[in-house]
């Protein structure tokens, strides 16, 4: 895991603006642990998740979501465990005097 702070602007590796945010990114790493079914639940909320239901209908999403819960059932114990990689940034404006 590293940080780094960019200060301002830095077009093409210049000198930062003056007066422009100071920004703190850090890169993390969480360890995650789910139930089988919370993790289908989650997967099933998220954008690609909604739209293949949309996509599906009702009737089709309903075959297809009961077959992914078998099959993630037969091949995975609870909890299933996996790391998430996220980006952490955080911008601070200056204030001039």
């Amino acid at each position: 895991m590293g940080g780094v702070v960019l200060r301002g602007n830095t077009p093409a590796g210049g000198p930062p603006r003056r007066g422009a945010p100071e920004r703190r990114c850090q890169d993390r790493e969480y360890r995650v642990s789910l139930t089988v079914a919370d993790y289908l639940t989650i997967r099933e909320t998220v954008v690609k998740g909604r739209f293949m239901r949309h996509t599906l209908g009702e009737v089709q999403w309903e075959r297809f979501s009961k077959r992914v819960a078998e099959v993630f059932q037969s091949r995975f114990q609870n909890p299933i465990e996996y790391t998430n990689k996220v980006l952490l940034a955080v911008g601070t404006k200056r204030t001039t005097s």
